[in-house]
């Protein structure tokens, strides 16, 4: 492949990749009637719609003529693409980027018959309409504009990836710090309610065994008067064991459980708005573009938390 042709392609993955965020922004906009910033650069690319799109110009050159085979090989290609990527940057990041789950017909949240089936379409009007008009465009571009062109586009595409593969690292260590925090929280909680417990329990253990005790000696020092105050003494100690200390006792073990609760949910809620606050742009440009990114196999409770604190931050600035 000489240069100029490689430069060709060059273009055309910034092209497509950058057709492929407008599909994206567009897309996911209208569907939630507000502006939804996607993709996992900062710029407007999206590569692997890039990506894509070269991968179905090269596999799929020999059947362009023939419309159906284009729809359905080029959803299977675009699918298993996108499949590949969901499942490489999880293995890389271990985050889960997308999740298809709620979609009918998945193949583990990764990819869907809905997204396979616009694929499928998007990639009959690349090869039918946008790709004959793009080529024709670039290859009336002088070389040397062309090549300049390409490194402008290439540095700030190489920027754009470092950045946003630091803020994806540091969003990832940041997220395990605070499940992390939180499992501490719980633990301390859990620790606590049962110390609590324990010696509440020994307490109104010790209470009845002194009260039986108390009983029991009145018992032996009344068995010599009327039985009439033996029943009353019986029936007393019944409503004293069912109505009595135990249930001060176990009162006091609620009254503590739930202030303590309390206390826990106060502390867990300040732990999330400040991990919230030291986020980055980057970070929270990822949150906003990815809404079901979480690390992979735990993650998804504390990463909502995390965007409540952010959501809560914005409406006390506005």
């Amino acid at each position: 492949m000489s240069v100029h042709t490689a430069a060709l392609w060059f273009s055309c993955f910034i092209l497509y990749a950058f057709l492929g965020w407008v599909c994206e922004t567009v897309y996911c906009s209208v569907l939630q009637k507000r502006f939804v910033e996607r993709g996992f650069l900062r710029g407007p690319l999206c590569p692997i719609y890039g990506a894509g799109a070269l991968a179905i110009l090269w596999l799929l050159a020999p059947f362009v003529k023939n419309v159906v085979l284009i729809f359905a090989l080029g959803a299977a290609v675009t699918s298993a693409l996108e499949y590949a990527t969901s499942f490489l940057m999880e293995k890389l990041f271990h985050m889960r980027w997308w999740d298809y789950s709620a979609h009918r017909f998945n193949i583990k949240g990764r990819v869907c018959l809905l997204n396979s089936t616009l694929f499928g379409l998007l990639c009959v009007v690349l090869t039918e309409g946008i790709h004959p008009l793009a080529a024709g465009l670039l290859a009336a571009v002088p070389p040397t504009a062309l090549y300049c062109a390409d490194s402008a586009v290439f540095a700030a595409f190489a920027a754009d990836t470092v950045v946003s593969v630091v803020a994806t690292v540091r969003l990832r260590d940041r997220l395990e710090k605070l499940i992390e925090a939180e499992e501490q929280l719980k633990l301390r909680f859990e620790a606590e309610l049962a110390e609590k417990r324990e010696r509440l329990e020994a307490e109104w253990t010790e209470r009845k065994e002194r009260f039986s005790e108390e009983m029991a000696e009145r018992k032996e020092r009344l068995d010599g008067e009327l039985g009439e105050r033996k029943e009353e003494l019986r029936a007393r100690l019944a409503r004293l064991d069912r109505d009595g200390d135990g249930r001060v006792t176990l009162g006091e073990l609620a009254k503590s459980s739930r202030e303590r609760a309390a206390e826990n949910r106060a502390a867990l809620l300040a732990l999330v708005r400040e991990k919230a606050a030291r986020l980055t742009a980057g970070e929270r440009y990822l949150l906003r573009s990815f809404p079901s990114l979480r690390l992979s196999g735990r993650g998804g409770d504390a990463m909502a938390r995390l965007r409540d604190a952010l959501d809560h931050a914005r409406k006390k600035k506005t």
